[in-house]
């Protein structure tokens, strides 16, 4: 969304979790500090820029079970 590459798809799809999870997902893939990882955090964009330009949004907050339903939902959403 940032390069505006979005203008190609016939679909937007952002994935968004809780802070607190993608904090913890850094660290735990990551070498790298918590400052660092509060850094790259706060590079990004907030979640409102990819959800009020997306056509569906999957909330990644950990449950797989609810992710999955999510993913489904998603693709019978395209599908129309």
């Amino acid at each position: 969304l940032e390069s505006g590459s979005e203008r190609f798809c016939d679909r937007v799809v952002s994935v968004i979790a809780p802070y607190e999870v993608r904090l913890a997902r850094i660290l735990a893939r990551d070498p790298i500090s918590i400052a660092e990882a509060e850094a790259r955090l706060g590079a990004q964009q907030p979640d409102e820029f990819y959800t009020s330009r997306s056509d569906f949004v999957i909330h990644n907050n950990g449950d797989l079970t609810k992710l999955r339903f999510q993913v489904v939902e998603m693709i019978e959403y395209c599908r129309a």
